[in-house]
């Protein structure tokens, strides 16, 4: 039931932004006449309407990849559009970059996977027949970027934050635990708020390298092995660059480019 509630909630939130951002005006003469306090809590309110439009992006994404996994073959969603993945799909029909197609399914089925787990939580809750075992059971099940998707779903957190949370902190390994990281991520979201999507991933980036010390000279080592660029004259004389960096090079290259 509680889903069922959040839902209405969301919909209700929903067309209440929408309602809110058409109040603004429909043309750039429109919004250059607004006062600057209204300006600065219209883009509020647009980002806001986003969050919100970008959770049932999410949603849709997880929907068309779950509808096109590979074991469908010719059967799955994608396929049958003629597509060789569902992120294909996505960035076909959105105009999207690859990159947030895939940032895209990845939160959605992220998503799906810890609402899955937490309503097979609350059926055993609202079981008479469950015991503290089962519960408990199930409990574990749940997936540790749980409060992620709920902030996803509530609409307080981005798409591209929470993608930049769940790519920051990594996976559970041998050092680093479920509780480690579920604990790191609850610091975490408290901070988001106030955070571009950058600066999340790179204070997750921080939390996962002091929860995994031992790591850390491992991972520099990998990608600096990693490292590489080619750059080679076409046929029809152009110069064309590949190259992959280390993310202290890589963000030399980027500020660069800017």
């Amino acid at each position: 039931m509680r889903y069922h509630r959040i839902t209405i909630n969301l919909a209700d939130d929903l067309r209440q932004a929408a309602e809110a951002v058409a109040l603004l005006g429909s043309s750039s003469a429109d919004y250059e006449a607004l006062a600057d306090a209204a300006v600065l809590s219209g883009q509020k309110q647009i980002a806001a309407a986003r969050r919100l439009l970008d959770t049932r992006a999410a949603w849709m994404a997880g929907t068309i990849a779950r509808r096109s996994r590979p074991e469908l073959g010719h059967s799955g969603l994608a396929a049958q559009q003629g597509f060789l993945s569902p992120e294909a799909l996505i960035q076909k029909w959105t105009g999207s970059s690859k990159g947030d197609a895939y940032k895209m399914v990845a939160v959605s089925t992220m998503m799906a996977d810890a609402e899955a787990a937490e309503k097979q939580v609350e059926a055993a809750l609202s079981s008479p027949d469950a015991d503290a075992a089962e519960v408990a059971e199930f409990e574990a099940k749940v997936p540790w970027q749980a409060p992620i998707a709920r902030a996803v779903t509530a609409g307080t957190l981005s798409v591209d934050a929470a993608e930049s949370i769940r790519s920051g902190l990594g996976q559970i390994d041998a050092a680093v635990t479920a509780e480690k990281l579920g604990a790191a991520l609850e610091a975490l979201l408290t901070e988001a708020s106030s955070l571009n999507a950058d600066e999340v991933f790179k204070r997750a980036r921080r939390m996962r390298d002091r929860l995994d010390e031992a790591g850390i000279a491992a991972r520099e080592k990998q990608a600096y092995d990693d490292r590489y660029m080619r750059v080679y004259r076409l046929g029809n004389g152009d110069v064309r660059l590949s190259g992959l960096f280390a993310p202290e090079d890589g963000e030399f290259v980027l500020s660069t480019f800017d």
